[in-house]
């Protein structure tokens, strides 16, 4: 009762004084809002690690001994028939790439001896490529952007065409940033448009949607100018962060809007004095478990905090702080919106009858449902871990583009043209030097057994070079990129295909069993660079994921415990909220959606958005209870109460996030569906299962209250 009372009383005073509320909200918000929309993002592996992370310390320090690994291919179809290649053109592209300030080397296949010229040239000569490497230093990931916008600019000019192709791990990444920028802006706007086309057509008024969608929108803002003041890296999951605060801000607005319109029904206020009343002591009442939903689904994003992959963490840490933000924005403008102004209820219930006679249909037929909702909650749960089974765990980050990405469609036409060309380095130790005959006598059979492997088209060396004619010209650095400085490693790239992190990683275990074979030790092969970075994230997803629920869902149903005060009444909701959750995932396993970066957090996702209606059903049941209602009445009647608004958000979000199903970044579309399976799948949960949970306690005696005063009619201020 403290809680509501101080609730109510601020509520109170803030209807007194709304215009200053909404000035004060706009001074404090607009800022923020501004500061996000600058916001760019960061999807290298990088940022995936903290600092001490044994791989990224082994990634630096080959960064340090060899340069960096991350290489552009231009690649064009030549002028001309093979032998008449325009060579000086190849020359002049490379030297002009050489001046791009944050490129390190770049190489034409006219600037090599002919034996690794070779490897840059078509089988049919009729195709080319130049090498260009970007520099290594703390400011290349936000340089990267610029580079590869000068590398297309230049090859275009020279060239002078624009039928070329960039291919490469640094393009791939920055074609994923750009895609996801653009898939976010119109698949939200999309998602939005259809929420408000639903709303229009449910709430039947311009005004209740905007008090509805409107604060919604600014706490969605504010959360991005949240991340951009934190100034941690923003990336493919950070893009779902908007959307997810739009999702539990719009839930809470409806929550209230649609119990200040059943006060105002109830009880027409006889004056304005009355009805500002009644608006703050109705925003009062429902901002109880909107806070709860609030708190437990940013609990549920901090336990992601345990992750050891440092986005993960970010994630979860900023999620947390916007569902605060996002209670605050809804709970202050609403209180304020509707002092101000006089949103009356329609003459009709909202929207159509139906929204309000499927809740009482549902409740009346519950007892005789309660059989067929056991089994088909059963059954679910089985299929549900049946698919859940069936889950793989890897990533493919150029397959979270759309198929025909000019990022794709350059890669397989490098690869299908010119070869393999995404480098997988090792580090191989040469104790006596790289000119040791031994050493080359093993190398060599090493090399040659790595070539074939399947998957490796070539491997490549700086002996290469040196044991080839010299060419007119070789642009090189004064320290050998290919050579440790103390000449006792050496660096060989192996060329594989574009594949996902197991692929990657199934071809460096095998390199390396060749090597411990070929050298006699585990240790003189090793693979190093860019590559095994990406390929150790895997591990930490599955991590991740399994710890990062796990926590949630102590942390969650703790909070639940608070407000239900019933372990009964946990353990229903607790069943409740698992059948969607494994939903989601069996669906994941069903259709062979991986768990991967984009897809990581899926689980702290899910619990968030199912766990809400929940608790405002756990509310109304809980108030019932205490006035001496039995369980299978108090369920009943929450469903009555609560079913409207469930029914709405429901109806409203997830026809949104449907619409993001069709977007061409996987990540995107993968939210969107886990999104929808999970609204859709939480409404039949605690319109269905919860109460028939809640109404099996037939033998518990009645919870009364009098102190409470209430009436088994329910709850109305």
């Amino acid at each position: 009762m403290h809680r509501r009372n101080s609730l109510a009383a601020a509520a109170a005073a803030i209807s007194r004084r709304p215009a200053a509320t909404l000035l004060t909200l706009a001074v404090v918000l607009l800022p923020l809002i501004v500061l996000g929309g600058r916001v760019r993002p960061d999807n290298s592996i990088a940022v995936w690690f903290v600092d001490d992370d044994p791989a990224l310390v082994a990634y630096r320090q080959f960064l340090s001994e060899f340069g960096n690994d991350e290489a552009v291919l231009v690649g064009w179809e030549r002028a001309g028939t093979p032998g008449t290649a325009p060579m000086e053109q190849e020359r002049r592209l490379a030297a002009r790439l050489r001046a791009i300030p944050g490129v390190a080397r770049a190489v034409a296949p006219a600037e090599l001896p002919a034996a690794v010229a070779e490897r840059l040239i078509s089988a049919d000569g009729r195709a080319a490529a130049v090498v260009v490497w970007l520099e290594t230093g703390p400011r290349i990931e936000a340089e990267r952007p610029r580079i590869i916008d000068g590398i297309d600019a230049t090859a275009r000019g020279v060239l002078g065409t624009g039928d070329f192709h960039l291919a490469g791990m640094g393009v791939l990444y920055e074609g994923l940033n750009r895609q996801t920028v653009s898939d976010t802006g119109v698949f939200l706007g999309l998602a939005l448009i259809c929420m408000l086309l639903l709303l229009a057509l449910t709430l039947r008024s311009g005004r209740a949607v905007g008090v509805v969608l409107i604060p919604a929108l600014v706490a969605s803002g504010a959360s991005m100018g949240v991340v951009a003041l934190s100034g941690r890296p923003f990336t493919v999951l950070g893009s779902a962060l908007p959307t997810l605060v739009l999702v539990i801000a719009l839930a809470d607005g409806i929550h209230v809007l649609l119990h200040y319109w059943a006060v105002r029904r109830d009880s027409p206020p006889a004056d304005e004095l009355v009805r500002r009343t009644q608006a703050a002591n109705a925003v009062a009442w429902v901002a109880v478990p909107c806070l709860f939903t609030s708190l437990t689904t940013g609990a549920g994003f901090l336990a992601l905090t345990t992750s050891r992959i440092v986005v993960v963490r970010d994630f979860g840490a900023l999620a947390a702080v916007a569902m605060l933000l996002a209670w605050l924005v809804v709970i202050l403008s609403s209180a304020a919106a509707l002092a101000m102004w006089d949103f009356a209820p329609p003459a009709r219930r909202v929207g159509s009858r139906w929204l309000d006679a499927l809740p009482l249909w549902v409740a009346d037929r519950l007892p005789h449902w309660r059989t067929a909702i056991l089994a088909g909650a059963a059954i679910t749960g089985l299929l549900s871990a049946a698919g859940t089974l069936r889950i793989s765990v890897d990533t493919h980050t150029i397959g979270l583009l759309p198929e025909d990405h000019p990022v794709r469609r350059d890669s397989d036409w490098v690869e299908r043209r010119l070869g393999n060309y995404t480098p997988l380095e090792f580090i191989v130790q040469a104790p006596r030097g790289p000119a040791d005959p031994e050493f080359l006598t093993a190398l060599g059979e090493w090399r040659r057994r790595a070539e074939q492997v399947p998957g490796v088209t070539r491997t490549f060396t700086a002996l290469d070079i040196a044991a080839s004619p010299p060419a007119a010209t070789t642009p090189m650095d004064e320290r050998n990129p290919y050579v440790r400085a103390d000449e006792r490693a050496l660096r060989v790239t192996a060329y594989v295909p574009m594949g996902t992190a197991r692929e990657f990683e199934r071809v460096a275990v095998r390199l390396e069993r060749e090597g411990t074979a070929v050298f006699g030790s585990d240790r003189a092969v090793r693979a190093s660079g860019y590559l095994p970075l990406y390929v150790r994230i895997i591990d930490y997803v599955v991590e991740s994921t399994i710890l990062g629920l796990g926590v949630a869902f102590l942390i969650v149903f703790a909070l639940i415990a608070l407000l239900v005060r019933s372990w009964s009444g946990v353990r229903a909701a607790v069943i409740a909220n698992v059948l969607p959750v494994a939903a989601v995932f069996g669906v994941m396993g069903w259709f062979g959606i991986p768990l991967d970066i984009a897809t990581a957090t899926v689980g702290a996702i899910v619990l968030g958005i199912v766990v809400d209606d929940t608790i405002h059903l756990l509310f109304r049941y809980r108030h019932s209870r205490e006035t001496g209602v039995a369980p299978a009445d108090a369920a009943a009647f929450a469903v009555r109460e609560a079913g409207p608004a469930m029914t709405l958000t429901t109806l409203v979000l997830a026809g949104g996030f449907a619409v993001m199903i069709a977007a061409g970044t996987k990540s995107i579309a993968y939210f969107g569906l886990v999104a929808t399976i999970a609204i859709i799948g939480a409404y039949l949960a605690d319109m269905l299962l919860l109460p028939v949970l809640l109404g099996s306690r037939s033998r518990e005696p009645a919870a009364v209250s009098p102190a409470d005063g209430r009436t088994a009619a329910g709850h109305r201020e």
